[in-house]
């Protein structure tokens, strides 16, 4: 079980390992969001990846074929056995319960006008605007597809397949500590001082270790790794709903409401 946990800490790691060890020099003073480095880390988590995905069954002495199956990663080829129809129902659940969590925010967003102004038709143009603004460049492909791909590769994928039992709940703290490292972005590259540096970590170690909860129970229930990256997605791309909307009495009172109701049935839906 020792070996088991220490495994999980290096794996855990190794995400961080793989994008800061021996950078090129060319890249070493350059920005997170300089494209040369994106694309270099792109690389670097991508043969990890590979490189755990060969590894990890040659040496706890398991089938390839029984790796890939826990890993569940195939619809229809799952550690439940369920079938490609019932995977893809429940890809479908757990889409839809994170969007209940974002009900409120969505609403908004869909018939918001401007910061004053609401509609009663949705505003699908301005949607499809911001889609392509968010998805189709290479910010959007690293912080809605490729992170969430790997992560839950590693941190759901692999990591929940090699803990012990008695060390699951402890997991998701692993992934909030793995993104500890943005600090030091904060740090050298932002200039940050020491304090916005620890309160901004602070933050972020916070609400990316209940995400790792979120996932993990998103995990369990639903068997299906797909459905635990379209979740993380749909998290990053919604962020942390705004506590405070600037909209008439009326429609503070709904979003309100349906950030509390969904919530609730968030939880009655996953837990």
């Amino acid at each position: 079980m020792v070996f088991d946990i220490l495994l999980c800490f290096m794996i855990a790691t190794s995400y961080v390992v793989f994008i800061y060890f021996h950078i090129p020099h060319h890249l070493q003073n350059k920005d997170r969001n300089d494209i040369q480095v994106i694309t270099f880390r792109f690389y670097r988590i991508t043969l990890l990846c590979v490189l755990l995905s060969i590894s990890i069954p040659f040496f706890n002495h398991v089938s390839y074929i029984t790796w890939i199956k826990s890993l569940n990663i195939i619809p229809g080829f799952t550690s439940n056995d369920t079938s490609v129809i019932q995977d893809l129902i429940n890809i479908s659940y757990s889409v839809i319960s994170i969007l209940v969590l974002f009900i409120g925010p969505i609403l908004v967003n869909l018939f918001l006008v401007n910061e004053q102004e609401i509609s009663i038709i949705p505003n699908f143009d301005r949607l499809y605007q911001d889609f392509l603004n968010t998805f189709m460049n290479i910010y959007g492909v690293r912080d809605y597809i490729f992170a969430p791909i790997t992560e839950e590769f590693i941190f759901r994928g692999i990591i929940l397949t090699l803990s012990p039992k008695s060390f699951i709940n402890y997991t998701p703290w692993l992934f909030g500590i793995a993104h500890i490292h943005h600090g030091y972005h904060l740090y050298k590259q932002e200039k940050y001082q020491l304090k916005e540096i620890i309160l901004t970590v602070a933050l972020q170690l916070t609400y990316t270790t209940l995400f790792g909860y979120i996932s993990n129970s998103i995990w369990f229930k639903y068997h299906n790794l797909w459905g635990n990256i379209l979740v993380h997605t749909i998290c990053n791309v919604m962020g942390l709903p705004e506590l405070v909307v600037h909209q008439t009495r009326v429609v503070n009172l709904v979003y309100y409401s349906l950030l509390i109701g969904g919530a609730y049935h968030f939880i009655t839906i996953l837990f």
